[in-house]
């Protein structure tokens, strides 16, 4: 009796967090967008992913299979819950069974043993790539003006004898995670009101622009934008000239004004531009070091290389840049917070056992706030590539677009209906006060009142 308790407890799960009927939840989700067949075939290949990745969580510590089970499959109600729900609330959100496998299924399998193994979860990119939903137009437009960039680029550098190439994937999702992600989402109304600096992150614009002017003119030529017109260069101390609204850096000795926002279209292109300009910085760095040449590895260490450069303006050693393709910085991340932490913010992590016991135990993750170490944003931002590259068909194996058909305008919103004519306020006759006017009932005061404080915030601009 004793030997059977034993085994009944080492065969249970730890007694951890409620998470709820996740089994029952992904179930209703799967059958929201897929036929019966369909769904018993994905809830098998979610048991059978969850028991690939207890087998490798349990390098890092205890990873009891129906406990890693129970957590993916909150992770995955949780996905694919919010997906369900805005298809329910608008626009269509269609979903293949293959999509939800690929980019919901396998990426939480992947996200869960990235977070315990390196600290850091990757980003979720597909969404700004599927020409779905409502931010489909603004997505063709990002393809379209990368497109451009790369063409124009790749023919300049080979003008130059520079060996060194651009491929749309890079850029694309260096300008999504610069900032471009919120562009698409919340700000949409702040698409051609942009801050180069803060808003994508193009915070060596200036230096850019002096250093690559035949490029510059060629990019605005070639995708319809005027980069070129952004930034104005003044001698040290000469007066701002008309319209600057900041200084920004420049290396040359004189001054860069910023006299406008940018466009959507421009901070792409401005991305693009300072994408190049990093990445020749980072080839020169490897040479100067006698490493292998950036052109000559492949588009995932092309990748990391030039994002570190872009992010930190430091190549960083070979051995780390490896922790970062390999997942493997939980422990490199954890020791850099603790050696700094006199100076320096902890970074919201631990090492990869503790880490893994807490998101069995809870079944969330922390939050991923904006950090001061450099490998940590670039982990996010490869993940995301490196996502996008595992489980979707949007890039090739160069990293350039594959064809899509554009999509289709979304349909112009219902015409309000007209309001039917109010019915003349009756008021009480004149007061006699001696000043001839009515008495304003004091409801109708409050109700005049608060229109105009309506209307005095609805002419404050949307920032």
């Amino acid at each position: 009796m004793l030997l059977t308790l034993i085994a009944l407890a080492l065969a249970a799960p730890p007694d951890d967090h409620d998470l709820g009927q996740p089994q029952v939840e992904v179930r209703e989700a799967l059958e929201h967008y897929l036929s019966a067949e369909e769904t018993t075939a994905l809830l098998a290949h979610l048991d059978q992913v969850g028991a690939e990745v207890a087998g490798d969580l349990a390098r890092h510590g205890e990873a009891h299979p129906e406990r890693v089970r129970q957590v993916l499959y909150r992770v995955v109600a949780d996905n694919l819950g919010s997906k369900v729900l805005m298809d329910r609330a608008g626009p269509h959100l269609p979903m293949t069974a293959d999509e939800i496998r690929q980019t919901v299924i396998d990426y939480e399998a992947f996200k869960l043993g990235a977070y315990v193994s390196s600290g850091v979860f990757p980003k979720r990119y597909f969404g700004y790539f599927d020409l779905k939903y409502d931010t489909a137009e603004h997505e063709w437009t990002l393809r379209q003006v990368v497109r451009c960039t790369t063409r124009v680029i790749n023919a300049y550098q080979e003008e130059q004898g520079s060996p060194l190439r651009v491929n749309d994937a890079e850029i694309a999702v260096t300008f999504i995670s610069e900032g471009g992600a919120l562009l698409l989402r919340e700000d949409q109304h702040r698409m051609n009101d942009l801050h180069p600096v803060f808003d994508v992150g193009l915070d060596d614009v200036a230096k850019g622009n002096a250093d690559y002017p035949g490029l510059i003119r060629r990019l605005d030529e070639a995708c319809g934008t005027d980069l070129g017109g952004l930034v104005v260069y003044t001698e040290p101390h000469a007066p701002p000239p008309p319209g600057a609204t900041d200084r920004l850096a420049s290396h040359d000795g004189r001054w860069g004004w910023l006299v406008r926002p940018a466009t959507f279209e421009e901070g792409i292109v401005g991305t693009a531009m300072m994408w190049i300009w990093e990445k020749e910085i980072a080839a020169a760095k490897l040479d100067a070091r006698g490493s292998t040449p950036l052109h000559r590895r492949d588009l995932a260490d092309q990748f990391i290389s030039g994002s570190l450069v872009y992010n930190s303006g430091i190549i960083h050693s070979e051995s780390t840049a490896r922790r970062i393709r390999e997942w493997s910085t939980g422990d490199y991340l954890y020791e850099r917070s603790q050696a700094n932490a006199s100076r320096r913010p902890l970074l919201d992590l631990q090492r990869p056992s503790a880490q893994l016991h807490e998101v069995l135990s809870t079944g969330s993750y922390r939050g991923q706030p904006t950090s001061w170490v450099a490998v940590y944003h670039i982990l996010q931002r490869y993940g995301g590539w490196e996502a996008l590259r595992r489980y979707t068909d949007t890039f090739d194996d160069a990293g350039m677009f594959r064809p899509r058909e554009q999509p289709s305008p979304p349909p112009p919103p219902p015409a309000p209906e007209p309001a039917e004519p109010a019915e003349p306020a009756v008021l009480d006759p004149p007061a006699e006060t001696g000043c001839g006017c009515a008495q304003v009932p004091p409801t109708t005061a409050w109700l005049s009142g608060l229109a105009l404080i309506t209307l005095g915030r609805r002419r404050r601009p949307m920032r």
